[in-house]
């Protein structure tokens, strides 16, 4: 079966990178390409639709309840995404092998459904608020995939243990994975958009910086070499306007207002004012 979606080809004709985008419920084959522009400017974007439809609103399998999954769909629509792969990839000219799927959570789980039920299908995965979408007949050939996978700690719909659970599976198969949690409920946050472009969030808040304006000058406080060498590794992230965008909507101004330090620390500190003798 074929997917209502998106092809937009990478920007730069000599980048190979391809990033295959899989929302959320209730998403499109729109929603997740900001993201995808977020993590890889440099890739072309394959962004599909679900094609279950859950009280009007797209999915990529079926559920019984929240949480719950109908594992017959699951193994359906897993399969039925794995041979859409290599048909889309034919079509508009790319390597599968260069494929990363990028999946936010009904979208993480089918694409952690085809590691799972197709290995070599996706050799490359960003799970965003992933959970087990079930546990396989007989335990897939993982070697050379790699996952990351992202959660939150105070993700009301996925306990914990769930990621965990998922990351063990995949390591089993012989998979390398990342989990990482972050201090977050279901929605995602700026540390993982750090994570997904592979820098640290200090370079991720740099490069926000020197993008606002041509002529900002960025003068973070250091007292390490290692800190140093860090910031500057800013200097070579660059970011698209949808990420900038992005960026703004997580950090909107009056978001960060008051001292820099608690009080306790703010008197150990020196508190000369200017223009004042002491």
């Amino acid at each position: 079966m074929d997917f209502i979606h998106q092809f937009i080809p990478a920007p730069d004709a000599r980048s190979e990178r391809v990033l295959l985008l899989l929302h959320g419920t209730g998403g499109n084959e729109h929603d997740m390409v900001p993201i995808g522009h977020d993590i890889d400017p440099d890739a072309a974007v394959l962004s599909l639709r679900g094609n279950v439809l859950e009280n009007g609103m797209p999915r990529f399998f079926r559920r019984l309840a929240e949480g719950v999954f109908d594992e017959e769909d699951v193994i359906r629509r897993a399969n039925e995404l794995a041979n859409f792969i290599p048909s889309a990839a034919k079509r508009y000219g790319f390597d599968p092998a260069q494929l990363t799927a990028v999946g936010y959570s009904n979208g993480a789980n089918i694409a952690a459904a085809v590691l799972l039920l197709r290995p070599g299908t996706i050799s490359s995965a960003i799970l965003l608020r992933a959970m087990v979408p079930l546990t396989p007949a007989v335990e897939p050939a993982l070697t050379g995939t790699r996952a990351l996978i992202c959660s939150g700690t105070r993700d009301p719909i996925i306990p914990v243990e769930n990621p965990e659970r998922l990351g063990a599976m995949l390591r089993q198969g012989g998979a390398e994975v990342t989990l990482r949690f972050e201090q977050a409920g279901h929605q995602l946050v700026f540390d993982e958009i750090a994570a997904a472009v592979g820098c640290t969030r200090a370079q991720l808040a740099l490069a926000w910086v020197l993008e606002r304006h041509p002529h900002t000058l960025v003068i973070p406080g250091t007292t390490r070499e290692s800190h140093l060498l860090e910031n500057c590794g800013a200097d070579a992230i660059r970011l698209d306007a949808a990420t900038i965008l992005r960026l703004d909507q997580l950090l909107p101004p009056g978001r960060a207002l008051g001292e820099r330090y608690p009080p306790a620390t703010q008197v150990e500190n020196d508190t000369e004012v200017v223009g004042q003798r002491p």
